[in-house]
């Protein structure tokens, strides 16, 4: 599958350049220096840097000239068999990771579709491509990976994380789903998480909590301003004022189809529950956002700022650390805010309504708000989501989680 050469490090070429923080090399140099370079950098067959630039620069720091590179064919590595377990033996986490980004750039965006059928013909020695497979899922496989979800977080730590912390994630020191949580939390709370390993899974579940802890008195604050007289129009779900607007069953009856359940609504009431029918909900009451997430999620959130944004960043750091498997979000499609780039760099696909929903609530049917909608969808059933929601507007794909 690959081999190991000592290799010119001037004749190396970096073209992934997203990480900008290296850490601490001076103690990673020290490291080899003393006990040797435990896990050789991973490099193409044309000398293009795969993963360890970290330990290429502790290399050159150290003002050597040379170093250990395992060549890795990505192509044949799509379609060896049984490579699984030789990967997960041979590779750090984080080598795994750039080991499975490079697969998914081979393969390329397959949406769904098998690329490994050409002109009904198999490519190579590929038998388990099955038709709907998607590029992520064979990547995260060939790359040692136990499911999606587990190369989904280890990707987080590796592009979120300090470097230290994706070191503890190699090191076996904190849990990959630890460690993905951690990773969203600021510098200052991971450098504590890491030099007490012990105290790392508390300190991630407190890290879960804080800001939607610190959204309760603001939740509080939102419910008291009055949407009376129909003023504010940003406002067509679930928005907690005396309107409250509810999505129409078509377009719950089609998410339900798309990921085969709802366990959950976050931002939901009595009412509205009564057509979306979620195995759970919470209500202003018992407000989502200081609750725990899980399995597939319906979340048609408040427009109103501040608690738009913070639905929307609790549904991403939940579909990050895996404990949510799909979500469909339902919003307006206010392309001005940030809280609607945040969520459309995370989907890999929308449908942008044609037309604006006509919503119901306890007052009145049919209420249109002046903006229209948009449907963002989190998770695996990509080419699902795009066939159930193609007959309410534009799909967009948008090439997230593939880069």
């Amino acid at each position: 599958m690959d081999r190991i050469i000592e290799i010119e490090i001037s004749g190396i070429r970096i073209t992934d350049r997203s990480r900008k923080d290296m850490g601490d090399i001076a103690s990673l140099a020290e490291s080899i220096k003393t006990l040797g370079l435990l896990h050789p950098i991973g490099i193409t067959p044309d000398n293009v840097l795969l993963f360890g630039e970290r330990r290429l620069r502790a290399y050159e720091a150290l003002g050597r000239s040379t170093i250990p590179a395992r060549v890795i064919d990505v192509p044949i590595l799509t379609i060896v068999e049984h490579a699984e377990n030789e990967v997960r033996k041979e590779f750090t986490y984080s080598d795994r990771v750039a080991i499975g980004k490079a697969i998914e750039a081979e393969l390329g965006n397959r949406r769904g579709s098998n690329q490994y059928h050409v002109k009904g013909e198999l490519v190579g020695n590929c038998p388990h491509a099955e038709d709907g497979e998607k590029s992520r899922d064979i990547a995260a496989a060939k790359a040692g990976f136990t499911s999606t979800d587990s190369y989904r977080r280890a990707k987080t730590v590796t592009e979120h994380g300090t470097p230290e912390l994706v070191e503890a994630m190699d090191n076996g020191d904190v849990a990959v789903s630890t460690a993905a949580t951690l990773a969203t939390a600021p510098i200052a709370l991971q450098q504590q998480a890491i030099a007490d390993p012990k105290q790392a899974v508390a300190l991630a579940r407190q890290i879960s909590k804080t800001r939607i802890q610190e959204a309760r008195q603001l939740t509080k604050d939102v419910r008291a301003v009055s949407t009376t007289n129909g003023d504010d129009d940003t406002q067509p779900s679930a928005a907690r004022g005396n309107d409250e607007w509810y999505t129409p069953e078509e377009y719950i009856a089609a998410a339900r189809r798309v990921m085969g359940g709802l366990d959950l609504d976050p931002a939901s009431c009595n009412l509205a529950n009564q057509t979306v029918q979620a195995d759970r909900y919470f209500t202003i009451e018992n407000s989502g956002l200081d609750a725990d997430w899980y399995g597939e999620i319906w979340l048609n959130p408040p427009y109103s700022m501040p608690l738009i944004e913070q639905f929307i960043e609790t549904a991403i750091e939940e579909y990050r650390a895996g404990r949510i498997e799909q979500a469909i979000i339902l919003t307006n499609n206010a392309t001005d805010t940030g809280w609607l780039h945040t969520i459309l760099k995370e989907s890999a696909i929308a449908c942008i309504t044609r037309g604006r929903i006509r919503f119901s609530s306890p007052k009145n049917d049919g209420l249109s708000p002046r903006q229209g909608q948009v449907f963002f969808y989190l998770g695996n059933r990509i080419e699902q989501f795009g066939q159930k929601f193609a007959r309410y507007g534009t799909i967009v794909h948008t090439g997230a989680g593939n880069d």
